[in-house]
């Protein structure tokens, strides 16, 4: 389902990030996503395990308060395992806090199989046969090449009072979700219900990864084998085996490991708690 080394949401330059990239997923998550007091700290990076931050998420951070109005926020400096910032919340009602970045990755075509290129010395690299990824001394002059561009887009919500809808309306840009259910009070026993929609428009035969808090991700292996899948009105149910913070991600468009990859990918990802 999603491109062959590039499975995070948002991407770093770092070469050393570059090759655990696909080994790591992108999340954000407050401390609480129903607080009471007047600020919530969140905390945000690449995990492995759920939601345990090994690498700082790199990009830009935002919130929007409950009246739609949205302010960018700057994030602690100087932690070098994680992103951590503190939403003010000086409203009642739900804000939407997301972290975004774009960036560029290089691909080339052996055998039959689109692989990323990276830039890095052969010796910091694993074996060839080890890794799903090419390094930019292994690429030849004839083989095909293209660079595409992801679009990473990372959300969480929080509610502090009575839950508001303004922050939940989608914007008919890029890759969104359109709740049935308000995200901060989710139960386990109705499950969660939306729709995925693109440029405003819905999404059929989207895949989704649902993974809990605790357990290790997907690998790149199990990324074609989606854990739930949009109907032909782009319409997803989820159910959940037990409470818990969860993450949900998808990508679009999806194209299998190997395949060429589209000139423009969308990643989302999503962290919800189930009661």
């Amino acid at each position: 389902m999603f491109n062959a080394v590039i499975t995070t949401s948002l991407l770093t330059t770092s070469a050393m990030l570059a090759t655990i990239a696909h080994a790591h997923e992108a999340y954000i998550l407050p401390l609480s996503d129903i607080p009471e007091g007047k600020q919530v700290l969140l905390h945000a990076g690449y995990t492995e395990d759920l939601f345990v931050p090994e690498f700082p998420l790199k990009g830009q951070y935002y919130s929007v308060n409950p009246q739609g109005k949205q302010q960018e926020l700057t994030p602690l400096s100087g932690l070098q395992s994680a992103t951590v910032l503190e939403l003010p919340l000086e409203q009642q009602g739900t804000y939407k806090v997301f972290a975004q970045a774009e960036h560029s990755t290089s691909y080339a075509q052996q055998n039959g199989i689109w692989k990323a290129v990276y830039d890095m010395p052969a010796d910091k690299a694993p074996a060839a046969s080890e890794r799903p990824y090419l390094l930019n001394s292994e690429v030849k002059n004839t083989d095909k090449k293209l660079s595409s561009k992801t679009h990473g887009h990372v959300v969480s919500y929080v509610t502090k009072g009575a839950p508001t809808q303004q922050v939940l309306t989608p914007s008919g840009k890029g890759l969104e979700l359109k709740f049935s259910q308000h995200p901060n009070q989710l139960k386990q026993s109705e499950g969660l219900n939306f729709q995925v929609l693109f440029n405003g428009k819905p999404v059929a035969n989207s895949g989704f990864h649902v993974e809990q808090a605790g357990a290790m991700h997907h690998d790149e292996e199990a990324e074609d084998k989606p854990d739930v899948v949009s109907d032909q009105d782009g319409q997803v149910r989820i159910q959940f085996k037990q409470p818990g913070q969860y993450l949900i991600k998808t990508s679009y468009p999806q194209t299998k490991a190997g395949a060429q990859p589209a000139t423009d990918v969308y990643h989302y990802a999503l962290t919800i708690t189930i009661k």
